[in-house]
Parts: C-alpha cells; sequence; structure tokens
C-alpha cells in the first residue's frame, strides 16, 4: 500500500509542474498544417493526400501482381490451366489499373486546383 502512494505521489508532483505547450504551427513529413487549416481547403489537401497515397498503393500491388503471375507463368511448364490462370490474372490486373487510372483522372478533375492541386503544371 505504501508503495501505491508513493507512485502516486511521484506522479502527482512529476505533474504539478506540466506546463502545456501549443504549437503555432503543425508540420510534419506527411501532412502540412499550414496548408490543412487555410481558407477551408483544408479537405480537397487531404483528399489529395489520400489519392497520392492510394495510387502509390495501387501501383506497388499491380508490380506484385505482375510479378506473381509471370512466375506462374514461367513455372507452369505444359500444364495449360496453369498457363491460362496466369495469363487471366495478368490480363485482370491490366483491367484493374485502366479502370483505376480512369477513376484518378476523374477525381483529380472534381478536386479543385486541376489536376495538379494548384493548376499549374508538373515541374
Amino acid at each position: 500500500m505504501k508503495k501505491i502512494i508513493a507512485y502516486i505521489a511521484a506522479l502527482m508532483t512529476s505533474l504539478w509542474g506540466a506546463v502545456p505547450v501549443w504549437a503555432e504551427e503543425v508540420k510534419t513529413s506527411i501532412l502540412d498544417g499550414s496548408k490543412v487549416g487555410e481558407n477551408g481547403e483544408g479537405i480537397f489537401y487531404i483528399l489529395n493526400l489520400v489519392l497520392t497515397i492510394m495510387t502509390y498503393g495501387v501501383g506497388i500491388l499491380a508490380t506484385m501482381g505482375i510479378v506473381i503471375a509471370g512466375y506462374t507463368y514461367l513455372t507452369a511448364k505444359d500444364d495449360a490451366s496453369k498457363v491460362m490462370k496466369a495469363k487471366e490474372r495478368i490480363i485482370q490486373i491490366v483491367i484493374g489499373l485502366a479502370m483505376y487510372a480512369i477513376i484518378w483522372s476523374l477525381l483529380q478533375f472534381l478536386l479543385p486546383g486541376g489536376l495538379f492541386g494548384d493548376g499549374s503544371t508538373p515541374n
């Protein structure tokens, strides 16, 4: 019981002098706080960030799928069903990438600022 009281007393004395510190501007490597609260455009900045992350994810997953389907195709030897399965998987991945490209371009068109976020062309 004495140890518990000692721990509580130590915790209270350590928190007694704690002063909250508020940052004026929050910047991290992912989310720039200065753009989030600027003229109510924060949601569009976050949506663009999410769309960019999703694009990288789709690219990585499509690459992994192509590699796995290619490995299946290479190791199929004379098994026609494995060859057909690998070819179908590759075709489905290409169709999925085409569909994502259409959805991506539609969402980029709907986000304010055009295709590149601020209306400018990429460098």
